[in-house]
């Protein structure tokens, strides 16, 4: 069993672009007002070909990670935006110190754009 669910919470219109990590991790994508969309047609084959998928018929992104959090099974979870793309080394970084921090329940990061600049001071 995997420790780390990705859980992404994405548009219908954006799931296109999502770039899931590869590595030992469960994926986990829902889809805010997908309601008459075809946005399964427009699905990455990483994410055709293993994560879960749910849609909700209403838009917020403290909904969608709501029911992220209801479908993850895994030890671990990490919420993720359509644009993000992740390091798997830093991935497993956060479960190896989670692992050998049992006290800890949150761990928080930095994101840095293509060129390196921080997202976010």
């Amino acid at each position: 069993m995997n420790k780390l669910t990705v859980g992404y919470s994405a548009l219908a219109d954006r799931v296109a672009g999502i770039k899931p990590p590869s590595g030992p991790f469960d994926l986990l994508l829902v889809v805010q007002s997908a309601k008459a969309t075809n946005w399964k047609e427009k699905l990455p084959n990483a994410l055709k070909n293993s994560a879960v998928t749910d849609e909700l018929k209403s838009l917020g992104v403290a909904k969608s990670r709501n029911r992220v959090i209801e479908l993850a099974s895994t030890d671990y979870l990490v919420f993720a935006d359509d644009d993000i793309e992740f390091v798997v080394s830093g991935l497993n970084e956060v479960i190896d110190y989670l692992d050998a921090n049992p006290d800890v329940a949150l761990v928080l990061a930095q994101a840095t754009d293509p060129t390196g600049k921080l997202r976010k001071p």
